[in-house]
């Protein structure tokens, strides 16, 4: 119930306007950069999500009633991707978790910690075939002053195509993704969630 100043850093990275999908992590407070979202220039955010049927998903994400918040379902017949995109095309928020895999879905092994980690392709594809940025971000509890800061990093861009973008061309988006995790891992241990995707390898 604690109230905290939220501070966000390399906020420049995060565009004024305009569709972006904002790749988050298992990590730290991510709930809170999701609020802070939408205070920011009234854009709307949704979040990509399994729902959970045994828990009410708008109190697991401790989201405030009267904000304007969605939920994807990632179990719809397009697993969602339709309705970000149409999201996008709004020049909404859409927030990808983009540190974990769902099992049966398209996904790309990187380099993680010594070993190997699934990361799914959803939010690169999203990003790049609706042309617009993907920005992974990083939510920590920070003291000395006691903050929560939000840290924003340099936006995965993608060329402007036509074409049907293929899972390849996506892979260097994913590995610099997985760059950012790791140095947040090794930063911060204590503020990572996993679930065990890893393939081990003396981590």
């Amino acid at each position: 119930g604690k109230s905290l100043p939220l501070v966000e850093v390399n906020a420049e990275f995060l565009p004024p306007s305009g569709g972006v999908v904002c790749v988050l992590a298992h990590y730290g407070c991510w709930q809170a950069s999701m609020e802070l979202m939408n205070r920011k220039g009234g854009r709307a955010v949704n979040i990509m999500a399994r729902p959970d049927h045994n828990v009410n998903m708008d109190k697991f994400l401790a989201v405030k009633a009267k904000q304007d918040f969605k939920v994807i379902s990632t179990e719809g017949f397009s697993g969602g991707l339709i309705e970000a995109s149409a999201a996008l095309e709004r020049g909404e928020a859409v927030i990808v978790m983009g540190d974990r895999a769902v099992d049966g879905t398209a996904c790309i092994s990187a380099d993680y910690l010594g070993g190997k980690i699934e990361l799914p392709l959803s939010p690169w594809m999203l990003a790049a075939r609706n042309h617009v940025p993907a920005i992974p971000v990083f939510t920590e509890l920070k003291q000395d002053p006691e903050r929560i800061e939000i840290r924003y990093s340099r936006p995965v861009l993608f060329p402007e195509t036509d074409r049907r973008v293929r899972a390849e061309e996506l892979r260097p988006a994913a590995e610099q993704y997985a760059e950012e995790l790791e140095k947040a891992a090794l930063q911060s241990p204590y503020c990572v969630f996993r679930f065990g995707n890893e393939k081990q390898s003396g981590i």
